[in-house]
């Protein structure tokens, strides 16, 4: 029988985005996260990340996957990674992160690839974008560290570079990075009119970590989603035992939101 999956959940409380155990302060948040039988956490780079690596070493838990090169949000910033100008930026930040990542012993590393300012600057952004993956991919593996990139569907950012899984694997395959690989965000893809069954099964081995949330809310899978129960099914089949993260709006109380899990175990 396949190992079960591990699982994650979105450290960041970001409005309309992801608020699992948020009714907590920290450390009690990862400890009921812990308890309800969570593994680790996804995030941008803590601001303590001695002190976060002492309280998930206490609970059995993991930093999965660190997110960087954001950009300011302030400034309408959603990545950096393929904007002109910014390749240095991207550069230093993908050195800090990786610091930052080792002292969590955190493997994954998401760099955001950013906003398309206009159509004329598609191409070009692209390119830079290749570029910036190609230098983080060789930089990564050198100290034994994965790549992992995440579209993000046009339905809630238009002008993301990366939108679609298909795209996404098109460039995986590009690149030819054996450190590379794909977020499989269930919300997202469906927002696409992709099939995430079927990207999990016919390419299981470029998958880093598989994202729930159900599509249209962006609220928790119901246990017998179909969706989810075909894309576990799916990677099952493929003896897939990477993370699985929780990046969801609860309905209500994150403890009443866990249905879903059960299917992990059957």
């Amino acid at each position: 029988m396949p190992q079960r999956p591990r699982l994650s959940f979105s450290l960041a409380v970001s409005p309309g985005i992801s608020a699992l155990f948020a009714e907590w302060p920290m450390p009690e948040r990862l400890a009921r996260a812990r308890a309800c039988g969570f593994d680790g956490i996804e995030g941008p780079p803590p601001s303590d990340p001695a002190a976060l690596r002492a309280r998930l070493d206490a609970l059995g838990m993991s930093f999965t996957c660190m997110s960087f090169a954001r950009g300011a949000a302030e400034r309408g910033e959603l990545g950096i990674a393929c904007l002109a100008g910014r390749s240095q930026d991207f550069k230093d930040e993908l050195a800090r992160t990786i610091d930052t990542a080792a002292m969590l012993g955190c493997k994954q590393l998401h760099p955001m690839a950013g906003l398309v300012p206009d159509a004329s600057s598609l191409a070009r952004c692209k390119d830079i974008y290749l570029d910036n993956l190609h230098h983080a991919c060789a930089t990564a593996a050198a100290v034994g560290m994965q790549i992992l990139i995440e579209p993000i569907c046009a339905q809630r950012q238009p002008r993301y570079l990366l939108q679609r899984a298909a795209q996404a694997l098109e460039w995986i395959s590009e690149i030819g990075a054996s450190n590379l690989s794909l977020i499989l965000d269930l919300y997202h893809t469906a927002a696409e009119g992709e099939s995430a069954p079927r990207i999990a099964a016919e390419h299981a081995a470029s998958i880093g970590i598989v994202q729930l949330a159900q599509w249209p809310a962006r609220t928790q899978p119901a246990q017998d989603d179909p969706v989810l129960c075909q894309t576990l099914a799916a990677l099952d089949e493929a003896d897939w035992h990477s993370w699985i993260c929780a990046e969801y709006v609860p309905t209500g109380p994150t403890l009443h939101s866990l249905d879903w899990i059960r299917n992990l175990h059957s």
